[in-house]
């Protein structure tokens, strides 16, 4: 190897522009009727927790709602983190037995 080969300076590229605010409603083309279907269920998501009492059984319903969207995917990736440590005894084990 060479001393050339070794003296290698990585540059990173420049960063992108952010996209001016009023351009980026457009770059994704959607139907009026569409976007104005997708506008009336995220105020509908927005409002609605916050419209009934704090203490009725409607908003713990609402919450439970809001808490059972992310919990589709995070049980999974729950589940895959806790197999990958006993994956990697069983590979660390010597032959015939657990360390």
């Amino acid at each position: 190897m060479s001393s050339t080969d070794r003296d290698v300076t990585l540059t990173p590229p420049e960063p992108e522009a952010p996209v001016p605010r009023e351009r980026a409603g457009g770059l994704v083309p959607v139907d009026g009727a569409v976007r104005a279907g997708l506008a009336a269920r995220a105020a509908a998501r927005v409002e609605g927790p916050a419209a009934p009492d704090a203490r009725s059984p409607e908003f713990a319903g609402k919450v439970g709602d809001i808490t059972a969207l992310g919990a589709g995917g995070t049980r999974p990736a729950t589940a895959q983190s806790h197999r990958m440590p006993d994956r990697g005894r069983a590979q660390d084990a010597p032959e015939g037995g657990l360390a």
